[in-house]
């Protein structure tokens, strides 16, 4: 699950929701009490008015998966096509900050990410990155069966 989140902040592309639901534990949606409570977490901290305790299933430090995701052959497919666009620097820092907010908490993530969109922004990759998204003339992303030579 990981790598293929992953992937959806890479290539932004859209998945059918069965996708996003494991389906080894089961093929129907959460009772709508979890889903309407994992909702309002999830608003109240966009918000900013959550209080209760952020937890990540990474901070245990014997977790060794996350660190070495870029051996992942998707991700580092994706990471290849990012660096010929050239937009390779936004996309390490979506690896390294979803690193990052897992390590050290949702917070912590929070406040660097808004950093490093703020730098990311204002270079001169990222005002062509914009100027391309707003003129709709993305470079497409591969996809894994795609020749990427």
């Amino acid at each position: 699950m990981l790598v293929e989140g992953l992937a959806v902040l890479l290539d932004g592309r859209r998945r059918p929701a069965e996708r996003a639901w494991p389906s080894a534990s089961s093929t129907r949606w959460p009772p709508p009490t979890r889903s309407s409570h994992a909702l309002d977490v999830a608003r109240r901290v966009a918000l900013g008015d959550f209080k209760g305790a952020l937890w990540s299933p990474l901070t245990d430090t014997a977790t060794m998966a996350f660190p070495n995701i870029e051996r992942d052959p998707d991700i580092r497919r994706l990471l290849e096509h990012h660096a010929r666009i050239p937009r390779l620097a936004p996309a390490q820092a979506i690896l390294d900050l979803v690193r990052l907010g897992f390590a050290d908490g949702l917070q912590a993530g929070l406040a660097a990410e808004a950093e490093k969109f703020g730098r990311l922004v204002a270079s001169e990759d990222g005002h062509a990155g914009l100027d391309r998204f707003l003129a709709r003339k993305s470079s497409r992303c591969p996809s894994a069966g795609d020749d990427l030579s």
